[in-house]
């Protein structure tokens, strides 16, 4: 049972299509988009192409093809769906029908993927139970159907609350154009996830409190002793597939100790007690919380001083910066999660009163996966190591000492760490603050209070800002001279869209691209713009920036919309300035 890879694949192709093809506003429909529904039926077929040879050809009973053929097939579901989002306009399609509603657009856009996804893994299932009838055991698929809801459950919650935060307009303005409303809400999600993904967790995966009688008591009593409540330790049911223990949950509640059913069935009652211990070592030692803090708060934090620090700087400059960092992270996650797996053991030897109870999990482990002792990870150290340094702990009291220091010297340096991204992030806010009080007093309607703080704003502006406040300062002053008051967004947004289309479609139509910018932008105020209007100001923005084959292509395209007879004027106007180039 792992990450739903194919899944995941499907979503990114979600997220990057722009960066594949360029979406343009209406040109994708239902209708258009019928013919493309045929995908849906292909992981499918496939599975039931692979049943019928199953069942007609001797040399597709082999475990062997079977297999290979298995971990090809789940590659369908993101191929199909790739087709599309891609070619079918998938994407624009489900914007139309949601309007403005993130999760409406979520459960349009990704039903598709999560339909393929769930009918190939039930098909899968089906095979897996036609060949255990004929002696042949295949991967089991409801682990990867849990997996996929684990994922999809979490990115609705997020789209939902972003709804809810819709229908008060400085919230959703704070949150969604800010930069202090993007960290607040990043962390807010965080920690959100924190609160949801145990719990999601133990709902959705195949978990129970019951343990096998064999071992249920002894592993009780190992966590009551440790002060780990002994409700809160779960079974995972993989088929016998996956040896493993984990501790769920970064905060101290909702958290989980989960053990695979293989692990307590190869185990004895005190090698488990070993593992026990181990998990709730990490707990205690606050593991979960410090690596949260090190590799995703201050990430998080970094964000926009990184940003400001690196607008001016060649795209070289940024790549080789933006790598070096990511290569350091990597690093240091490998080192500190090392560092805590040694950590646990000890504390697992302390809390038992000696290394032998872990040693043996491990030893025990190690030989019947099959996966060496001397094999590190990213996020374990080779089991020799740890046998090592249990051994070292428990002849050597002097090695003791030393380590707890060491230990005392990493949460200094990721406390350090984590100071240093905090000075910097309110280094960075207090760069950007200023810009994003007037960008919030304008898109709620305070046009002159927007002004006047764009007035206030210093002369040593970075690069990014500069380039920002000149567009705000243009956008405002269009808005304050069809709305000179200001007033409640909600009641002057009709007065901006209307005088923005007017006035901005008349300076596209004479040339002045750059000009009907700031109006044309004003002319989307409403929350559901008609495609024809967002073309518009495509192509003022692609001929203010001298695109010139950007800017025919989105003309072709506005004139394929079929859009309100005075825009027909500005089409043709478009047309014979493109003749004249």
């Amino acid at each position: 049972m792992g990450l739903p890879i194919t899944f995941l694949l499907g979503a990114a192709i979600l997220l990057l299509h722009d960066q594949f093809r360029e979406v343009l506003p209406g040109a994708a429909t239902a209708a258009g988009l019928r013919p493309y529904f045929l995908l849906l039926l292909v992981p499918w077929l496939l599975v039931r192409s692979l049943g019928g040879a199953m069942r007609r050809h001797s040399w597709f009973r082999r475990r062997r093809v079977l297999w290979q053929t298995l971990r090809l097939l789940p590659w369908s579901v993101p191929a199909a769906y790739a087709g599309m989002v891609l070619l079918g306009g998938l994407p624009s399609v489900a914007l139309a029908w949601a309007g403005t509603s993130s999760s409406l657009f979520l459960m349009v856009a990704l039903g598709p993927l999560l339909a393929m996804e769930l009918t190939y893994r039930l098909s899968e299932a089906r095979l897996a139970a036609v060949a255990a009838r004929r002696g042949i055991a295949l991967p089991s698929a409801s682990g990867q159907l849990a997996m996929v809801w684990l994922v999809v459950l979490p990115i609705l919650l997020m789209a939902a609350l972003s709804d809810a935060t819709s229908s008060h307009r400085w919230l959703h303005v704070f949150l969604t154009s800010t930069a202090l409303g993007h960290l607040c809400g990043f962390l807010a999600t965080v920690l959100l996830l924190s609160l949801t993904l145990p719990l999601m967790f133990r709902w959705l995966l195949p978990t129970s409190r019951r343990l096998p009688p064999s071992v249920a008591n002894d592993v009780h009593a190992t966590a009551r002793a440790l002060g780990f409540p002994p409700r809160a330790v779960l079974a995972l049911h993989t088929d016998l597939r996956m040896a493993n223990a984990a501790m769920v949950g970064p905060l101290p509640w909702p958290r989980y100790l989960v053990l695979t059913d293989a692990l307590m069935a190869m185990l004895d009652a005190f090698a488990l007690r070993g593992v026990v211990a181990h998990e709730v070592g990490h707990a205690r030692a606050g593991h979960p919380g410090l690596l949260m803090l090190a590799f995703v708060v201050v990430p998080l934090l970094s964000y926009h001083g990184l940003w400001l620090s690196l607008h001016d700087a060649s795209t070289m400059t940024t790549v080789i910066t933006l790598a070096g960092l990511l290569l350091v992270a990597v690093l240091l996650l490998r080192l500190v999660a090392h560092r805590f797996e040694y950590e646990a053991d000890q504390l697992s030897a302390a809390a038992l009163g000696g290394a032998l109870p872990c040693i043996e999990a491990l030893r025990r482990v190690g030989q019947l996966s099959a996966r060496g002792s001397e094999r590190s990870t990213l996020r374990h150290p080779a089991d020799g190591r740890r046998i090592a340094q249990l051994q070292r702990w428990e002849h050597d009291p002097d090695e003791r000492v030393r380590f707890a220091r060491r230990g005392r010297r990493v949460r200094v340096l990721i406390g350090g760490v984590a100071l240093v991204a905090a000075i910097g992030c309110a280094w960075a806010q207090t760069r950007v603050w200023p810009v994003d009080r007037a960008l919030l007093a304008h898109y709620t309607g305070a046009f002159p209070e927007a002004s006047s703080r764009l007035a206030a704003l210093p002369a040593d502006l970075p690069g990014t800002l500069s380039e920002l406040v000149e567009e705000l300062r243009q956008e405002v002053d269009a808005a304050l001279t069809l709305v000179p008051e200001g007033g409640v967004w909600e009641q002057v947004r009709d007065r901006l869209s209307e005088g923005g289309i007017e006035r901005g479609a008349s300076l596209l139509r004479a040339g002045d691209a750059k000009g009907s910018l700031p109006w044309l932008s004003l002319a989307l105020s409403r929350p559901d713009p008609e495609p024809w209007r967002q073309s518009l100001y495509l192509i003022a923005r692609a001929a203010a920036d001298g695109d010139v084959e950007r800017t025919d292509r989105l003309r072709q395209h506005l004139a394929s919309l079929a859009p309100a007879s005075e825009v027909w004027d500005i089409v043709k106007d478009l047309r014979s300035q493109s003749s004249d180039r």
